[in-house]
């Protein structure tokens, strides 16, 4: 469920509140979340007093086996209870709510909280008996058997920032409700905005007799209201060991459907109008007419006098950063002007749409069954968990027969600076993170080239930001700046702790920019070269431009809506970051990895960095005037 983040002041106390004001608190998530409105009176009653009476009605027991070590925990009805009684519903508290990347951190330093756990999942004796860090291991891997999530989204910050997925973990009693594929009762989450807290609220879907056990479906969501079938996938999180019949899934067929779905569509001119566009002519005396809606990057333009207008069929340069799609309304309205984006530049942009378009054109490469990977090596193998959750259980479930490293990671479609993405070996964390929205699931680059950070000496991850400038895709036709942009992570690089930020993902300046080394793109291949004598950087650099060149063409070789499509009075900036890893542990060879293209990057360190590099942009994207001081072809 998705709850609104109150944003107005503090609500007065629900109890000088009258039915009708707390109704409209409570309606929307009551309404999305399936409760019965016989049951909103109750709740209101409940929640203003705080009343958790689930104990009078039920109880836990515990199975133990001949050791005396607990088995399972049940509840029972003590006595009988009609489902469609309005008194028929009962708040269960929370024990703890946390984020995926800092439960490890946080049970490190809430004890008492470790211990709670303990008890709630029940852990053998050998595993209490087996030291904090080893006992704090054994309850994260129990964890996602009895999480739950839900999301708060904060409508004041800009979209793709605003929502935040927590997980929670319901009290003893509420954990204690098995799974049924045919339940009696379902719990949900339910913020309290007067209270500013979250809860359950368990109701009844049937009703039950004295003694009978209480039981939930563990994998009520949405996902399985679409992919029924993903059922018994999605219950491997509570039985590892349950059979799989992987005949019944079908191969993920990718249509021009799934490109389009959920996206503003856009317009591309025939060819016989894109024939009639012919680029505005650049007259040096003469401002040129821009229409910026944003200003950050142009701005700083130095060499090239602009008129800024408020019209884009005024302009001689259209710049948005905000998706366009009228391109043949432009074509035929303003045929001399240019724009800074190509018609369905998202399967470049978006994880998902790239990795279908790689799955689509190199569908004939060869699979080697050795090391499970496939041409392009660039890519890390990708699954969209939210369409190929089967065919990504089976490629798991093989990897850890050969032994193989299994570490993915979590990524959402459209969010870019790692926002909510995750690591982890574990294949019921992963499903578990389909739950929080759509994600893909890339194989980690376990095995990174490192580099000792000057200002610590910590050997540590690091990435490569590169803009490349694209003025044709028929025929594809990129320009590189020849500066880029490394950028660096704060800690020691190591697997034995995947909720470290610092450790695995290299962007800081949006969180802590005190942690973030700024180095100049020729201080680094000076300090890389003398770390790796056998790599020279000329080489290195060669084959990321060959990587990025492949990427771009890659995305534009299939027919819209599927791939890039070309548009003569189109032109693109992208950043575009890749990582470089060993191809083997030998580590004498150097493979490069695409990570991700960004569009419209931000450009504020690279305008700080480099004066001239608006000018570069813009002479090279709209004025042809390409100088290979500045800019190399690919």
């Amino acid at each position: 469920m998705s709850i609104v983040k109150a944003v107005e002041p503090p609500h007065p106390h629900p109890l000088d509140m009258n039915m009708d004001d707390m109704y409209e608190l409570m309606k929307t998530q009551l309404h999305q979340s399936g409760v019965p409105e016989v049951l909103h009176s109750a709740i209101f009653r409940k929640v203003n007093q705080e009343i958790f009476d689930a104990g009078d009605f039920f109880e836990v027991t515990m199975m133990v086996d001949d050791d005396e070590e607990p088995i399972k925990k049940q509840t029972f009805a003590t006595k009988d209870i009609n489902h469609n009684d309005s008194e028929s519903v009962w708040l269960v508290d929370h024990a703890w709510t946390f984020l995926p990347n800092t439960a490890i951190e946080s049970l490190k330093k809430i004890p008492q909280l470790l211990g709670r756990l303990m008890s709630m999942f029940l852990l053998h004796t050998e595993e209490k008996e087996s030291g904090t860090e080893r006992l704090i291991k054994a309850v994260h891997k129990k964890l996602f058997r009895y999480a739950q999530t839900y999301s708060v989204t904060d409508p004041t910050k800009p979209m793709g920032d605003n929502t935040v997925h927590y997980w929670y973990v319901v009290d003893e009693f509420g954990v204690s409700i098995g799974h049924s594929d045919e339940p009696n009762c379902r719990m949900v989450p339910f913020f309290v905005p007067t209270k500013g807290y979250t809860l359950s609220i368990l109701f009844l879907t049937e009703d039950i007799k004295k003694g009978q056990e209480l039981t939930r479906d563990f994998v009520d969501t949405g996902l399985i209201k679409k992919h029924p079938k993903w059922r018994d996938i999605l219950l491997t999180v509570w039985d590892e060991n349950k059979d799989i019949d992987f005949s019944i899934y079908e191969e993920n067929a990718i249509t021009d459907e799934y490109f389009i779905l959920g996206r503003i569509p856009d317009h591309i001119p025939s060819i016989e109008v894109q024939d009639k566009c012919k680029p505005f002519t650049y007259n040096k005396d003469k401002p040129i007419k821009l229409y910026d809606n944003d200003q950050q990057l142009f701005s700083n333009l130095k060499d090239i006098k602009v008129e800024f207008v408020d019209n884009i069929y005024d302009a001689n340069v259209v710049w948005l950063r905000h998706h366009f799609s009228e391109f043949k309304d432009l074509a035929e309205k303003n045929p001399t002007a240019l724009v800074n984006q190509f018609p369905f530049e998202s399967s470049l942009t978006v994880k998902d749409l790239f990795a279908a378009n790689v799955e689509i054109v190199f569908n004939e490469t060869e699979f080697d069954s050795d090391t499970m990977t496939k041409s392009p090596l660039w890519l890390p193998v990708t699954f969209n968990l939210n369409t190929e959750l089967p065919q990504f259980y089976k490629y798991f479930k093989e990897r850890e027969k050969k032994n193989l490293d299994n570490t993915f990671i979590i990524k959402p479609w459209n969010m870019a600076r790692t926002l909510n993405m995750t690591i982890s070996n574990d294949i019921s964390f992963i499903i578990r993170q389909i739950e929080t929205g759509p994600k893909i699931a890339c194989k980690y680059i376990q095995n990174p080239v490192l580099f000792k950070r000057p200002d610590s000496g910590k050997n540590v991850k690091f990435d490569l930001r590169f803009i490349v400038y694209v003025t044709s895709l028929s025929p594809v036709t990129c320009y590189m700046y020849n500066k880029f942009w490394p950028r660096f992570a704060v800690n020691e690089y190591s697997l034995d702790n995947f909720e470290d930020a610092f450790a695995h993902f290299t962007v800081h300046n949006y969180t802590d920019k005190s942690l973030v080394l700024n180095m100049y793109c020729d201080d680094f291949i000076e300090d890389f070269e003398k770390t790796y004598p056998n790599q020279k950087w000329k080489n290195v650099e060669g084959q990321i431009y060959d990587v990025i060149k492949q990427v771009i063409t890659t995305s534009s070789i299939l027919p819209s809506p599927k791939g890039v499509s070309p548009n003569v009075q189109s032109r693109g900036m992208y950043g575009i970051d890749v990582m470089l890893g060993w191809k083997d542990l030998s580590q004498n060879e150097v493979q490069v990895y695409f990570l991700e293209c960004n569009f419209i990057p931000d450009c504020k360190r690279a305008c700080d960095f480099y004066s001239d590099f608006a000018d570069t942009t813009f002479k090279t994207m709209f004025l042809n005037e390409i100088d290979p001081e500045k800019v190399t072809k690919i």
